[in-house]
């Protein structure tokens, strides 16, 4: 799981932010779905924030329910489920 912004030159880079990552995924009647994310944020990344990494850890999860939505209801294209912007 990482963050990947463009950079001033209009390239891309890619900065990881965690050091362990979980996938939960779910098949419908042909592929799967992941539906939930989840890592622990790295040691040096926590440092940085004032995190005491001797006694704490971190873990980020994401849930999509626009997922499960589409499952459920057969939706093939997840822009049928998430407003535009």
């Amino acid at each position: 799981m990482g963050f990947s912004p463009e950079s001033p030159s209009g390239g891309a880079f890619k900065i990881e932010l965690v050091k362990r990552f979980w996938l939960l995924s779910v098949k419908d009647s042909e592929n799967y779905n992941e539906i939930l994310a989840g890592g622990e944020f790295r040691s040096d990344i926590l440092q940085r924030c004032g995190i005491d990494t001797s006694r704490f850890s971190v873990v980020g999860l994401g849930l999509g329910l626009e997922r499960l939505a589409m499952i459920r209801y057969a939706i093939d294209d997840i822009r049928a489920v998430r407003p535009a912007q």
